[in-house]
């Protein structure tokens, strides 16, 4: 006489136990929670556009990644919420996803103008494994946005920005701010310098047009990249180079290689 044998998770739904969708059969037993590996990184979208600067706060696409393992039942989901200075001003940006990276739209409003509650302090990531078991962390950032001639909401970081070169003033509301800085001289350079906390990103942002040049781009004197911007898509207020950096001083430098072009603005996470 020939017995089917049922699989473990069968004889566990039989006696009752609830299991996840997709749970493996030793979650029953598993009371751990999953590890988070916090702080999570936090850099720039190479490629998206900072929203039209309004006077009050700039908006910046970033790039939140995270990782988590469980050894007991593996991790299911994930949820991720951006959190503000009142918790009531927390915003959940997404629920129950599988990946281990979300792009977020942050700002870097400083609550001068009234609203405090509001202002952005971090990110809030919960894990949840396969037996219902859950972990939260939280971790601080909030975007900072140089403009071409070093203002920003931001008065903890007290950057260096310096040009050499002809560098020339424009304005239009098409630039974070209002304005930027070109040039058409080859050789000409920008350079950030600031004091970075560890886990830091930096980005630079440009004008990226058909009748644009191109820029290397340094970082503590070393070649990082060469960015050729009039390839790749068109537009002002363009994310064109995103690097992370160790904590301490560390500096960018933009260098002209051929025809124009333009420095909108600085980021730091």
């Amino acid at each position: 006489m020939h017995v089917r044998k049922k699989t473990l998770a069968a004889l566990l739904v039989t006696a009752g136990v609830a299991l996840q969708p997709g749970a493996p059969a030793q979650a029953a037993g598993d009371t751990t929670p999953p590890t988070l590996n916090t702080p999570a990184e936090v850099g720039f979208v190479v490629g998206s556009q900072l929203d039209a600067y309004s006077g009050d706060y700039s908006q910046v696409k970033q790039l939140v990644t995270w990782s988590g393992s469980d050894a007991g039942s593996g991790i299911c989901s994930y949820d991720l919420d951006r959190t503000a200075a009142d918790s009531g001003e927390d915003r959940n940006l997404v629920s129950g996803t599988q990946a281990t990276s979300f792009v977020a739209t942050a700002n870097d409003y400083d609550g001068a103008e009234g609203g405090g509650s509001t202002v952005m302090t971090g990110y809030r990531l919960r894990g949840h494994d396969c037996a219902g078991n859950t972990s939260t962390r939280t971790f601080g950032s909030r975007p900072s946005v140089f403009q071409e001639d070093g203002t920003s909401h931001d008065y903890t970081l007290e950057p260096a920005l310096t040009y050499a070169g002809a560098w020339t003033g424009s304005s239009c509301t098409c630039f974070s701010g209002g304005k930027a800085r070109y040039t058409t001289q080859k050789g000409a350079s920008a350079t950030f310098t600031a004091d970075f906390a560890p886990g830091s990103h930096v980005a630079v942002v440009m004008v990226r047009k058909a009748d644009r040049g191109a820029v290397e781009v340094r970082v503590d004197g070393r070649k990082a990249t060469t960015v050729n911007l009039d390839r790749g898509g068109a537009g002002n207020r363009i994310v064109a180079f995103d690097r992370k950096v160790g904590g301490g001083s560390h500096s960018v430098t933009i260098v002209d290689l051929r025809g124009k072009v333009d420095l909108d603005a600085v980021l730091v996470s």
